[in-house]
């Protein structure tokens, strides 16, 4: 992620994120499986008062994920592919950056080849998290995302992404990503996108770019 900025609007208050170099390490473990280090390098948080005109900053690396990947079937070929993710946030972040809990969750991957030379993504899994109130309670995370080429190394995708608390006081959060992917060679990769929020309870939009390469 070579930047991104996060913002939304409620409560008489408006929250900014700038964030540069979230950085992932992809290891391959076996032909089937792979452990991911993530680290978000530094981000900018900016909570502003509208009435007051009042800004707070603060700034800091953020917290340490690790993430390890599973295949169970359809490894590099057929029409269909499985596997699992396991996730662990670690509370490592700077000072009042991160909310000094470990969270975490667990995923069920799904790939599908559809006709036309679409590919269709389900994620489906539960996560662990800690509300303003620091109490832990999970929450049901379901992505459904479409993807297409465009043209040459050009292809786009389509995403719808929820998550939804079991607690009755937790926000519901949907959002709705749009991006497009440009392959520079086989080793390297571009990417743009936007993240925008459709309920009351996630931010109202995310654009992003990034970079990936393969060594």
């Amino acid at each position: 992620g070579l930047f991104s900025y996060t913002r939304s609007t409620g409560g008489g208050v408006r929250a900014q994120n700038d964030s540069w170099a979230d950085t992932t390490l992809r290891v391959g473990l076996t032909p089937w499986a792979e452990l991911q280090l993530e680290l978000p390098v530094y981000q900018t948080n900016r909570v502003t008062d509208l009435a007051a005109h009042a800004t707070q900053s603060t700034s800091g690396s953020g917290d340490l994920s690790a993430i390890l990947k599973g295949n169970l079937w359809g490894n590099e070929s057929g029409d269909t592919a499985g596997g699992v993710e396991l996730w662990v946030k670690t509370p490592t972040a700077s000072h009042n950056i991160g909310n000094g809990k470990v969270e975490g969750g667990l995923l069920f991957l799904l790939d599908l080849k559809l006709p036309g030379d679409f590919d269709l993504g389900i994620n489906n899994g539960v996560g662990l998290s800690v509300n303003d109130r620091n109490v832990y309670h999970a929450d049901l995370i379901n992505s459904l995302s479409l993807s297409h080429g465009i043209v040459g190394p050009l292809s786009g995708y389509f995403e719808l992404y929820t998550s939804v608390p079991t607690q009755t006081s937790g926000d519901w959060v949907g959002t709705v990503d749009v991006g497009l992917l440009l392959m520079l060679g086989k080793n390297c990769q571009l990417d743009t996108g936007i993240n925008l929020g459709v309920t009351p309870g996630v931010d109202d939009w995310q654009p992003f770019v990034g970079a990936s390469f393969r060594f």
